[in-house]
């Protein structure tokens, strides 16, 4: 309903080889288990460790960096109903680092009885020296859903059923 509902900050910030994000931003952490409100745009909106609900379902957000940590942002956002995560992310492409990210994704949604849906920019989006991996994860109780690396210009949509029934039985186990 072009209503901004709130604005989730990256909570751990990547700070090595081409990464500094210490140099333009600041971690989100102190918000990690709160929100303030702010006005953006003429909407006074939630900023912080945010859940998203409707009668359907319910689903959080991490950025880049935090699912990559022991204690990510998603533990208690399925702690707390989270039945979907999804991560914006700015990962770069390396050799291996594509199956460390499914791994990552698959347990999370493991272990959190959910869906995450992971996904990257592609290597059009980039102004330094390495590109970007445009890799498109999905996973739903630990199994694979979509896994879709795009090395190449092209513009990709890609579309997954994530089945809540499923997820909702899985938390009641």
């Amino acid at each position: 309903n072009k209503k901004i509902l709130g604005i989730v900050p990256k909570m751990h910030l990547s700070n090595y080889r081409e990464f500094n994000d210490g140099r333009s931003y600041k971690s989100g952490l102190e918000y990690l288990n709160k929100h303030i409100n702010v006005n953006i745009l003429g909407f006074i909106v939630p900023f912080g460790m945010l859940l998203f609900k409707n009668d359907i379902a319910s689903f959080g957000v991490e950025i880049c960096e935090d699912l990559w940590q022991n204690y990510a942002p998603h533990i208690d956002l399925y702690n707390e109903g989270a039945n979907i995560i999804f991560n914006l992310s700015s990962s770069t492409f390396s050799v291996g680092k594509s199956r460390r990210r499914v791994a990552l994704c698959e347990n999370a949604s493991f272990l959190g009885s959910g869906a995450y849906v992971y996904t990257s920019t592609g290597i059009t989006e980039t102004t330094s020296d390495v590109f970007m991996a445009g890799h498109m994860i999905a996973t739903e109780c630990g199994e694979i859903l979509l896994n879709h690396e795009a090395l190449n210009d092209e513009e990709v949509c890609k579309y997954v059923d994530i089945d809540l029934t499923k997820i909702q039985t899985s938390k009641l186990v």
